[in-house]
């Protein structure tokens, strides 16, 4: 295994996936770059396993080729997004990689176009990814508890469901009233914060 720009290692199966690339013409590695570059610049969801069988129905490829291809690619891309690659590293990694020059060319000029998109998606999906979706709340007075000075003591429960890339995950926190007014504080300070920056 050689060193590249785009990651500090790559798996055993990642290779193969490259060698599954290095196996296909020209044009088949130029849709499917193009569709990868869709996927990796759109910040919906995306239904991966759905596309990948239409993709292998309209190319005429098996199913699991089409899917180490993007799989290989989406991997490619993300990791000259972070490391923030110029073209002639990505050719460079590619060539490194073992592709053929003409798919290596192909997938570079993909990244040479798109490459201002594909950094907007990562940023955007990166900042999105803890992004509030609901919440819930309640107060509460504790009107027993084995501990004397816990009783008539207000609280707040609230229940927080963040987005986490895709995925919506539920918080509860349970909140003294000093707390809650602390952490009611922090919100507005960080609103104010967030507005002038805006």
């Amino acid at each position: 295994m050689g060193t590249y720009s785009f990651a500090k290692e790559v798996s055993s199966e990642f290779l193969q996936s490259v060698q599954t690339v290095a196996s296909l013409s020209e044009a088949h590695v130029g849709d499917l770059g193009g569709v990868v570059v869709g996927w990796l610049t759109h910040t919906g969801r995306i239904d991966f396993k759905g596309d990948t069988a239409m993709l292998a129905g309209s190319l005429g490829l098996p199913e699991a080729t089409v899917r180490d291809a993007t799989t290989m690619m989406r991997v490619f891309y993300r990791g000259a997004v972070r490391g923030h690659l110029t073209a002639a590293q990505v050719s460079d990694d590619l060539a490194a990689l073992g592709l053929p020059t003409e798919l290596a060319q192909v997938l570079t000029a993909l990244w040479t176009a798109h490459k201002d998109a594909l950094t907007a998606a990562v940023v955007a999906t990166s900042v999105s990814v803890n992004e509030l979706v609901d919440m819930d709340w309640k107060f509460g007075v504790t009107a027993s508890s084995s501990e004397l000075q816990k009783v008539g003591r207000s609280f707040l429960q609230l229940r927080l469901t963040l987005n986490r890339g895709g995925l919506d995950e539920c918080v509860h926190m349970e909140l003294t009233l000093e707390q809650f007014y602390s952490f009611l504080a922090d919100m507005e300070n960080a609103k104010a914060a967030l507005d002038n920056v805006a």
